[in-house]
């Protein structure tokens, strides 16, 4: 088992947090299961040379907790998250093969060490990548194919950001629904959907909703009848983000408002995913607080932050020493 302050570097960034093992202790009494997302760019930089020394830490330093570990997105459709070479290749095919070789090696490596994987994600919005979506469909299915024949009994969902498509070019694309539908039709044996609801009014992320259009949306995706993971957080502006990010954080005014970037009833929201029968695991997108102080379930000491009090409250976690107004 890793250590403390390594756990923490692996696990939560590259900027130590002033207490790890405060981190770690925090975070192990708010959340029972975490995420690590392979990066696909220095594991293999090159074709078909390989660097899994960070990932091997990674894992190792999540299996050393009480934990259930995650291994994914295994593949984001984000360009920063594909090796150059392989990204800018203008052969379907070669992509293809490069999928299906990272794949496989992967679970060659880990399925025995990992509870669940993210297939994917993003696959309703590519942003960056001039990849249509039939030909993102096909890298899924490779993807989902190959995991499935180096390993029988690893479960796997797919992910999609932005269900309500607030970004999606009308006539240039295909809706979330659609892929998913197509996904099912392959026969890949998806265990699940996960669902990005990140709470905002960027290009990537879902506008605030009340309750009744979000609890709709739960039961479009159920109409699937497949288990759904629900990715979920909020923004929450602290006193340097006017000034860092103004192109996000003024009104048609000019004027600074941050009640546009977070949702309304927030803690409402995460008590409906608790008491949902739709939804079979919540994760939380920001564990530690980080660039948007205030965004993270823990402080870089450990502390619970107000959303870590709203979990803890909304998932009836003791914590006798917090409390949260109202």
């Amino acid at each position: 088992m890793v250590d403390e302050q390594s756990l923490a570097t692996e696990l939560l960034g590259d900027e130590p947090p002033a207490d790890p093992e405060g981190v770690a202790s925090g975070l192990e009494g708010l959340v029972n299961t975490i995420a690590i997302a392979p990066d696909w760019r220095t594991i293999e930089a090159s074709p078909d040379r390989w660097n899994w020394e960070r990932l091997d830490r990674q894992i190792e330093a999540a299996n050393g907790r009480s934990w259930n570990v995650v291994l994914g997105p295994l593949i984001s459709f984000r360009r920063d998250r594909w090796p150059e070479w392989l990204v800018d290749s203008d052969d379907p095919n070669e992509i293809r093969r490069g999928v299906q070789r990272f794949i496989g090696r992967m679970m060659e490596r880990y399925s025995g060490q990992v509870d669940l994987a993210l297939l994917a994600d993003r696959v309703n919005l590519p942003v960056d990548l001039a990849w249509e979506g039939p030909l993102r469909l096909q890298y899924v299915i490779d993807a989902g194919t190959t995991l499935r024949r180096a390993v029988d009994n690893l479960p796997f969902v797919v992910g999609f950001t932005q269900p309500f498509a607030e970004s999606q070019p009308r006539g240039q694309d295909y809706p979330a629904f659609h892929l998913a539908d197509a996904l099912l039709r392959a026969n890949l044996d998806v265990s699940g959907f996960a669902l990005d609801f990140e709470f905002g009014d960027g290009f990537d992320q879902t506008r605030p909703r009340d309750l009744c259009q979000l609890l709709d949306r739960l039961q479009h995706w159920n109409s699937f009848g497949l288990p759904l993971v629900i990715a979920t957080s909020q923004f929450a502006a602290d006193d340097d983000d006017e000034a860092t990010h103004p192109e996000i954080a003024a009104d048609d005014a000019g004027a600074f408002d941050p009640a546009r970037w977070s949702q309304p009833a927030f803690g409402d929201w995460i008590e409906l995913l608790d008491a949902s029968r739709l939804v079979h695991a919540v994760f939380w997108n920001h564990p530690l607080d980080g660039r948007f102080a205030g965004r993270g379930l823990v402080d870089r000491e450990g502390n619970p932050t107000a959303n870590g009090r709203i979990f803890r409250r909304a998932f009836r976690l003791p914590a006798p020493d917090d409390t949260l107004p109202g």
